[in-house]
């Protein structure tokens, strides 16, 4: 075995943060947060979002595991942050301001000169 001189962990981390990004992006393209005001189950929204369960639900643990959602039993919703920031019907909605580094149509550096 090789002894390593680094740790790979800051890569990691770097593949970790894009994959967490990807999904809040993903997110906000659904808008899904809007429908976890309350506690709902994977089959109420995936008939709601016409989104097949499974992959629903897979895509709700994804968001769960990133913070942004709480589960009680098989339910899910917002955590008090997300409710604030993530959800559209919220008058601090950032969701439009987050995809917009999505679609990379910021504003570039020194773009004012």
């Amino acid at each position: 075995m090789t002894n390593l001189t680094y740790s790979p962990r800051r890569l990691l981390r770097m593949v970790q943060v894009y994959k967490e990004t990807q999904i809040l992006f993903m997110a906000i393209k659904m808008n899904l947060f809007s429908y976890l005001t309350e506690f709902a189950c994977v089959e109420k929204l995936a008939q709601e979002l016409s989104q097949d369960a499974v992959e629903l639900g897979k895509k709700l643990e994804f968001l769960l595991l990133a913070g942004l959602l709480e589960k009680s039993g098989e339910a899910y919703r917002n955590t008090p942050e997300t409710e604030q920031f993530l959800n559209p019907n919220s008058t601090t909605y950032m969701g439009a301001y987050l995809s917009c580094w999505e679609r990379g149509d910021l504003p570039q550096e020194n773009s004012w000169q």
